[in-house]
């Protein structure tokens, strides 16, 4: 149930991260000041709070995905199960062969039944003559 609730909700989620995305290329980039030693003034600290932020929508994300694994071992473990294409083809053909000796042998008895009553047919009128 986790899963088609999951499955539910991705889209909607895959959009927000898209908007993030968008707003992120729109705003301008605060440049970094260059080496030496120099303050931490040039919008480092907007910038890492902007990332830390995101961290904490990555480690949401995650937790609703949780159990996404145990799902699809599941889902893994059934398909191992699944006979192959021909696997199906030969249990297939077996059973058409299988089938096939049964209406061979239904007619080999019916028509032997069938020549038994002619002869029989036959055959009793001279024993009473």
């Amino acid at each position: 149930m986790e899963t088609r609730s999951l499955a539910n909700r991705l889209p909607a989620i895959w959009a927000d991260r898209q908007q993030q995305r968008q707003r992120d290329e729109i705003e301008p980039q605060l440049p970094l000041p260059g080496g030496g030693g120099g303050d931490n003034s040039g919008g480092v600290e907007a910038r890492l709070a902007k990332l830390e932020a995101s961290m904490d929508h990555v480690k949401a994300d995650l937790g609703r995905l949780a159990g996404v694994p145990a799902d699809l071992a599941r889902v893994a473990e059934r398909l191992n199960h699944l006979p192959t294409k021909a696997e199906m083809t030969t249990d297939m053909e077996t059973a058409i062969d299988r089938s096939g000796a049964r209406i061979q042998r239904t007619v080999a008895v019916v028509g032997g039944l069938v020549a038994l009553a002619i002869a029989a047919i036959n055959f009793l009128p001279k024993l009473f003559h």
